[in-house]
């Protein structure tokens, strides 16, 4: 696809503002990079003086073809160098425009919402029109624009507290539509081997972010203080089946569903409520993917076997086979697209869940 130019005629997009310019035929190499629930940008190359390539400048839009599946999609164009008759052109995906929006807070309090009925019941400063769907029905209490001031970006996914932090899901975008998903990817019937069909790959294991137990706390209100106090719950250890870890490591949890609850640290009375709720909120935290395991995470140089798997797509799932002792699902958790040619040219798998049968060899 040859990527086309567009302006805007509002400074609040919305796809009746995307004005058509016109094609840039000068273009002789562009990609498009998007990983799981981060960065989706675009690179070019433009040769100047070449069709329309006076409109490549900062704050216009590129409509080009992402990866195989997915129809054209906008990106802002917000760096252009020009070197030896050539535009280098950075942009990024219209996604970035929704976060720049501003959420107000203090009319409503924080409630149990689904990530569909919070995104309903924003109240942004400026006209947002960007459609919403999740197919997430759980209901968890929410208090990013509701009882804090945030961007949209921080309520989506930036910040603690955020629907990504809560409900774990993972995020497509089509251009002014947004879904949040359960899963975005599918699983594929298919086999990357050592050997056979991988002729490299890098295998890396970090205990960063590993954990041992989980510590769920709570701000109430002591009638007999008169003021705020934290109550926190005994420790809970994460199950040796989810946590490999060796050592000591202790992450807190804000139980935000208790917080304001009047209890009287002279009596005791509400305590034990709240630590009940506390360890409720521990093991419902420990459902999540932030759980601390050591994380695994290979690069697999899959350039023999890319025409195989053209029709992939962004959090599909694969079988990675290192050995006779190591098999793995992964996620392919980045895409690189040539969108001249139509055709990825790079996959990146991400961390990966090692089988059963492994410890068992």
């Amino acid at each position: 696809m040859i990527p086309l130019i567009y302006e805007t005629t509002s400074r609040i997009l919305s796809l009746n503002s995307m004005h058509y310019l016109g094609r840039l035929t000068g273009c002789t190499e562009c990609t498009v990079e998007e990983s799981r629930n981060a960065d989706y940008t675009l690179s070019a190359s433009v040769v100047k003086n070449s069709e329309c390539a006076e409109s490549a400048v900062v704050q216009n839009y590129i409509y080009a073809k992402p990866n195989p599946a997915d129809e054209a999609q906008f990106f802002e164009i917000y760096e252009v160098v020009e070197k030896n008759n050539v535009l280098s052109i950075k942009a990024k995906h219209i996604k970035h425009n929704c976060y720049n929006n501003i959420l107000a807070a203090g009319e409503t309090s924080a409630q149990l919402y689904s990530p569909a009925e919070a995104y309903e019941n924003l109240d942004a400063l400026f006209d947002n029109n960007y459609v919403f769907s999740s197919d997430i029905t759980d209901r968890k209490n929410i208090k990013l624009g509701f009882t804090q001031v945030c961007t949209l970006g921080d309520f989506l996914g930036g910040a603690e507290g955020s629907l990504l932090d809560l409900f774990h899901g993972e995020y497509k975008w089509n251009n002014f539509n947004v879904s949040f998903l359960k899963s975005r990817g599918k699983k594929r019937a298919y086999r990357l081997k050592w050997g056979d069909n991988i002729s490299s790959y890098e295998k890396t294991q970090s205990s960063e972010t590993t954990i041992s137990h989980v510590c769920a706390y709570a701000t109430v209100y002591d009638e007999f203080s008169k003021q705020d106090i934290q109550i926190i719950a005994d420790p809970y250890e994460i199950f040796e089946q989810k946590s490999k870890t060796n050592k000591l490591s202790v992450y807190p949890v804000p139980d935000n569903l208790v917080n304001g609850i009047i209890v009287n640290s002279s009596t005791g009375d509400g305590y034990e409520f709240v630590k009940n709720t506390c360890r409720i909120a521990a093991t419902a935290y420990i459902g999540g993917d932030k759980l601390g395991e050591i994380k695994s995470n290979i690069k697999v140089d899959v350039e023999a076997v890319l025409d195989d798997m053209q029709q992939f797509n962004l959090c599909d799932t694969v079988t990675v086979i290192l050995s006779d002792s190591i098999a793995a699902e992964s996620k392919i958790v980045k895409t690189t697209y040539d969108t001249l040619r139509e055709r990825y040219k790079q996959l990146e798998l991400g961390s990966f869940k090692t089988k059963l049968s492994d410890f068992v060899k």
